[in-house]
C-alpha cells in the first residue's frame, strides 16, 4: 500500500544494467545482480537496506544474452542461471542452454553445469527456486510458447574432494577394519554439501562412493508399520501390561527379523525408501504422568521401573546379540521428559525437580543405553529447563555420552530442529539451530534444517571437525547394519510369528473387575468392539 522510494544505484560506468535480481544475505545487507545491454553480468551491494549501494562491477562469467535468475542457496552459495552468449553465434541464435553458476559469497562465480534442450530451439527467461527438500526447480519458456521444468540437485554441482590414490583398496571397502575407522575415512571423501546431505534423514546416494539412498525413518513401536504385510503385536501399552520382559524381547527379535527380510527385498540401487530401513524409531519409552496426552498408548505405562526392564529387552530383542553387526538399530525415545500434553508439544519448557529428572524421567533411557546398548536416541521436541532437547549438551553430551557411555547417534524428532526457531524463539534461523545442534550432540535431523547445516560451517557457525564427527557416527552406523555388505536375513516363520501375536495378545488382557461373572465367556457369546478406529484395519 505504501511504498518508499530509494536511492538510485551509484553507476559511474554508465553500465546498461537490465533485468535485476535481487538476494538478501545473512548479515543483512542486498546483493543485486543482473545482465548489461553489452551481455555482461553485473553485480552491486547495499550494506545498509537499500540507502547506499557499491558501484556497479562486471563479474567474470560468459556474456548472458538473455535473463538471469539468482537465489541464495539454503547451504549458503549463491546459485544463478543464465543464457550465455556463444562465440560465432548470433544472439537470437544461442538460447538452446542454460548455464548454472556458483559463487560462495555472491562476489566471485564460476560455472558449474550447462542446462541443454533441442538444438536451435530458443529457451530462455528462467526463474529458479529452492524448495523445503533442497531441490533447486528451474523453470524457463521454450519456443516462446510453453514453460518447461528442470530440477537439480545442488550437492551434485561441485566436485568432490580430490583423495590420493596409492592403488590400494579403498579403506571404507576394507571389512577388516573398524566400522569407525571405514566411515572416517568416507568422511575425508565426502565435499561438504555432500556432508551436509548424509546428516537428512532422507540421505541422498553417493554413487561413486556405493552409498546408496537410505530413508532414516522407520517405525516398529508393535511391528513393522506402513510397508506392506507384517506381524502386529498389542500396542505398547498392551504389552507393557504382560509385565513380561521375556515377551518383550521375542516380539523385538521378530521385528528385527521382519525389517531384515524386507530390507533384503530391496535392490539398493533403487535406494531405501521411508518404512523400509534397518533403524527403527522404537521403543517410546516416555513415562505416562497423565492419560490426557494423547500418546500413553505408544508408552510402556507409568512406571520407570517397569518401563526400564521392558524397554532393555525390547532393545535387545530389536538388534541381536552382536553390536558390530546388528539386525536392526533401536531408537529408543523422546529424550526426555516428554510426557505431553500434545497440543504445544513444539514449544513447550519442562522443567521437573532435579529429584523428579532422576527419579522418574531418566532411568528407561540410562537401562536402555547402559544395559541394552541402544544403538541410537531420539531427542524431544521440548525443552528442558529453558534449552531445546535437540540443543541441550548438558542433556546429550554431559549425561548421554559422559555418564552413560552412549556411542551411537542421536536423532532429531521430526522438525524438533526448526522448532528451536520456529517455535521456541531459541536461535535467529535454521543455519545456527542447525549448529547449535549439531554442537550439542545431535547427528541426523528428520525435517529440513540441516539444508543449512552448510551454511552454518561457511558462517562460522560450526566447525567442520564437529560436523565430520556427528557424520562418522552415522556412516558407522550403516556399515554396521551391512552398507557394504553382508546383510544377511533369516527366515521369517509367519505360523510362529502368528503365534507370538496370539500369545501377547492373551498376554495384555487385563481384567479389571469380573463383574457378573463375564469370565469366563460363555460359549455362543456374541461381543461388540466399540470405538472410532474399532473396525479400521490401518490402525489395528
Amino acid at each position: 500500500v505504501n511504498w518508499q522510494r530509494m536511492p538510485a544505484i551509484a553507476n559511474p560506468a554508465r553500465i546498461e544494467a537490465i533485468q535485476p535480481a535481487l538476494l538478501a544475505r545473512p548479515d543483512g545487507s542486498l546483493l543485486a545482480l543482473g545482465r548489461t545491454r553489452q551481455d555482461r553480468v553485473f553485480a552491486t551491494a547495499s550494506r545498509d537496506g537499500g540507502r547506499s549501494w557499491d558501484a556497479l562491477r562486471l563479474l567474470d562469467l560468459p556474456n548472458p544474452n538473455a535473463a538471469i535468475d539468482a537465489i541464495r542457496l539454503a547451504d549458503g552459495r549463491y546459485l544463478m542461471v543464465f543464457n550465455p552468449r556463444i562465440a560465432g553465434r548470433q544472439w537470437w541464435d544461442g538460447r538452446d542452454r542454460l548455464d548454472v553458476a556458483l559463487s560462495e559469497d555472491g562476489e566471485h562465480w564460476k560455472s558449474v553445469l550447462t542446462l541443454e534442450d533441442e538444438p536451435g530451439q530458443e529457451f530462455s527467461y528462467p526463474a529458479v527456486v529452492q524448495t523445503w527438500d533442497g531441490r533447486v526447480h528451474v523453470a524457463y519458456t521454450w519456443k516462446r510458447q510453453r514453460i518447461r521444468h528442470v530440477v537439480l540437485d545442488p550437492v551434485r554441482l561441485v566436485p568432490p574432494p580430490a583423495v590420493p590414490d596409492d592403488g590400494a583398496a579403498p579403506a571404507y571397502r576394507n571389512a577388516s577394519l573398524s566400522a569407525e575407522a571405514r566411515a572416517a575415512d568416507l568422511v575425508r571423501r565426502l565435499s561438504l554439501e555432500e556432508k551436509a546431505a548424509q546428516m537428512r534423514d532422507n540421505a541422498p546416494a553417493v554413487p561413486r562412493l556405493g552409498i546408496p539412498a537410505y530413508q532414516w525413518w522407520n517405525e516398529g513401536l508393535h511391528g513393522l508399520a506402513r510397508n506392506g504385510y507384517a506381524t502386529v503385536f498389542p500396542q505398547a501399552t498392551g504389552l507393557a501390561a504382560s509385565w513380561n520382559p521375556d515377551l518383550l524381547h521375542q516380539v523385538g527379535a521378530t521385528i528385527s527379523d521382519e525389517a531384515r527380510a524386507g530390507f533384503a527385498r530391496i535392490d539398493p540401487a533403487n535406494g531405501y525408501p521411508r518404512y523400509a530401513g534397518l533403524t527403527l524409531w522404537s521403543p517410546n519409552i516416555n513415562i505416562l504422568r497423565d492419560p490426557r496426552w494423547g500418546r500413553g498408548q505408544e508408552t510402556y505405562g507409568e512406571d520407570p521401573f517397569l518401563t526400564s526392564r521392558l524397554g532393555v529387552a525390547f532393545v535387545r530383542g530389536l538388534q541381536g546379540d552382536d553390536p558390530q553387526h546388528p539386525r536392526t538399530i533401536a531408537t529408543p525415545k523422546h529424550f526426555a521428559a516428554h510426557s505431553g500434553p500434545e497440543p504445544g508439544r513444539d514449544s513447550f519448557d519442562v522443567s521437573p525437580s532435579a529429584h523428579d529428572l532422576e527419579d522418574t524421567y531418566l532411568p528407561a533411557f540410562r537401562a536402555a543405553i547402559a544395559e541394552g546398548g541402544a544403538g541410537s536416541v531420539m531427542c524431544a521436541y521440548n525443552a528442558l529447563a529453558g534449552i531445546p532437547a535437540c540443543a541441550n549438551a548438558d542433556l546429550l553430551q554431559r549425561r548421554l555420552r559422559g555418564d552413560w557411555g552412549f556411542s551411537g547417534y542421536v536423532v532429531s524428532d521430526c522438525d524438533a530442529v526448526g522448532n528451536m526457531t520456529q517455535f521456541h524463539h531459541y536461535t535467529q534461523d535454521a543455519a545456527e539451530a542447525s549448529a547449535r545442534a549439531v554442537l550439542a550432540g545431535n547427528d541426523l535431523n528428520c525435517g529440513s534444517a540441516y539444508l543449512h547445516v552448510a551454511d552454518a560451517v561457511r558462517r562460522g557457525l560450526l566447525p567442520q571437525a564437529e560436523l565430520d564427527r556427528s557424520l562418522q557416527r552415522l556412516l558407522a552406523a550403516r556399515i554396521r547394519l551391512g552398507m557394504y555388505g553382508p546383510a544377511p536375513a533369516r527366515p521369517v516363520d509367519a505360523q510362529a510369528t502368528r503365534a507370538l501375536a496370539l500369545d501377547a495378545g492373551r498376554e495384555s488382557l487385563v481384567l479389571l473387575k469380573n463383574a457378573r461373572g463375564t469370565l469366563p465367556l460363555r460359549a455362543g457369546a456374541r461381543i461388540a468392539v466399540l470405538g472410532p478406529t474399532a473396525d479400521l484395519l490401518e490402525v489395528l
